[in-house]
This record gives C-alpha cells, sequence and structure tokens, in this order.
C-alpha cells in the first residue's frame, strides 16, 4: 500500500524503512459534470497512489450557446465516423496577428544587414 503525504508518495516496511519516494501526480477528476442548468464538481487525485486534494472544486455552468431552436436534423454528433474534422486547425485562443511578427522578423534582419555591411565598409576604409 501507498503512504502518503500532501507532497509525496511512498511504500513503508513494517520496520518504517520508506522506498519509492516520489512527488505527486496530479490530475483533475470530475466527480459531477456541469451542465447548463447547475454547476459541477471536481478534485486532483495522484495518479499512482490516490492522494487527494482540491476537493470540491466548483465547475462552473455550461454556457448557454444561444440556439434555442431544433436545426430540423436531430444529429448533433460529430463524433460519428464520415465527420472528419481532421482539416480544421486546432483551437489553441492564440488570436495574436503572425504578419505583425513577421514584419518585426523582416525589419530586425534588415537592420542587421545594414550594420554590417556598414561596419565592414568602415574596415575596409580604416585599413587603406
Amino acid at each position: 500500500d501507498w503512504k502518503y503525504d500532501d507532497t509525496n508518495h511512498w511504500h513503508e516496511c513494517e520496520c518504517g524503512d520508506k522506498a519509492d519516494t516520489a512527488a505527486h501526480s496530479f490530475q483533475w477528476v470530475i466527480d459531477k459534470a456541469a451542465t447548463k442548468e447547475a454547476t459541477g464538481i471536481k478534485h486532483e487525485e495522484c495518479t499512482v497512489c490516490g492522494a487527494k486534494r482540491s476537493e470540491n472544486t466548483v465547475i462552473d455552468k455550461l454556457p448557454d450557446s444561444g440556439n434555442t431552436g431544433n436545426t430540423g436534423s436531430g444529429d448533433n454528433n460529430t463524433d460519428k465516423p464520415g465527420k472528419d474534422d481532421s482539416t480544421k486547425s486546432p483551437q489553441t485562443g492564440d488570436s495574436s496577428n503572425l504578419i505583425g511578427w513577421l514584419a518585426a522578423l523582416f525589419v530586425s534582419g534588415g537592420v542587421l544587414t545594414v550594420l554590417g555591411v556598414s561596419s565592414k565598409k568602415r574596415k575596409e576604409s580604416e585599413a587603406e
């Protein structure tokens, strides 16, 4: 059996010696799923020894999508075979503008090139 405290878990023999001491590896476990009408409950549990923390953490209600009418198809399952979403980009939450970063890259590259050329010309003129 595993013994544990707030930060570690270990095996303990009858003589009191400890072996296999390691830090917990916590993962969230949902005790009650949230719905549009009610909040849910979750806790963290160590995947090795089963130690629990953050018990009774509230999961917010699911947002109402604003869709009050039926589309008529009744088929909202996107996990069915034949429904291939692999061509869609994953949603990362990163809304930064790639064009702005590329422009900054080219401008800084241009500045470094100009500095390198002017330094080389200066060294050549000093050598003469």
